[in-house]
């Protein structure tokens, strides 16, 4: 086991992460830029698969640890009101958007920079699957106190809410992504805890987080999946 708290979502998250770079490799792409690239992985692993890439990700940690690796990240802001993007054959946005004022416009910027295709990702709790509806509950706690000390932290986007924010004339397809993956309630409380860091919990939080915990005990919690929309230029 690595020292992180989180081996078992970490493991989780690489898996979606792979997914995601094997569709876009599979087309081809020479350049791409990501948009919130947080700490640069993504950009990595594109640029050891041969590809020119780039990210812009805001003044923080994130930003701090992409330099320190020599990840070529610069430092901006994907939602600013003056934002602009330069342009590259793809653009990726990957488990970002709900954390933006306005996702449609980030969206509207990237197509106008994107020469090719854009690869929109949301974290994915499909509806029907008890062990997705705990991870539901988990999500709304945690943001909701992000919310409360005044983050962005809003509801994912669903496959459809992305694709309609995308250039009527290009084409769509949507993946999703979602390994049963049943988180421990360990690391589970980190991710509660660590949310309360800025904002306490009050009486309502607290019994939910009681629920929580209980129904991770039980195994019956897992990680959110992710729901991808690939949108692609139509033919000139």
């Amino acid at each position: 086991m690595n020292g992180s708290e989180h081996p078992v979502l970490d493991e989780h998250r690489q898996v979606l992460r792979a997914a995601f770079l094997e569709w876009l490799l599979s087309k081809n792409p020479t350049q791409v830029l990501d948009l919130g690239a947080g700490d640069g992985t993504l950009v990595s692993d594109l640029n050891d698969a041969g590809v020119s890439a780039t990210g812009i990700e805001q003044r923080g940690p994130s930003l701090e640890r992409a330099r320190q690796e020599d990840i070529p990240v610069g430092e901006g802001l994907i939602d600013g009101p003056t934002t602009a993007f330069p342009s590259s054959e793809w653009i990726t946005v990957r488990h970002v958007l709900h954390h933006v004022d306005d996702p449609a416009r980030v969206l509207l910027r990237a197509s106008a920079a994107a020469e090719v295709g854009i690869l929109a990702a949301e974290p994915l709790t499909g509806d029907g699957f008890p062990r997705f509806e705990w991870m539901r509950r988990l999500d709304n706690l945690t943001r909701g106190l992000d919310r409360k000390s005044g983050m962005i932290h809003g509801p994912d986007l669903t496959a459809s809410e992305l694709a309609s924010m995308m250039p009527s004339d290009w084409s769509i397809e949507i993946r999703a992504f979602a390994p049963m993956t049943t988180l421990p309630a360990g690391e589970v409380k980190v991710l509660i805890d660590r949310a309360a860091r800025s904002m306490p919990l009050d009486d309502g939080d607290s019994k939910e987080k009681d629920m929580i915990l209980a129904a991770a005990r039980a195994g019956l919690l897992s990680a959110s999946g992710s729901v991808v929309v690939m949108a692609t230029r139509g033919s000139e």
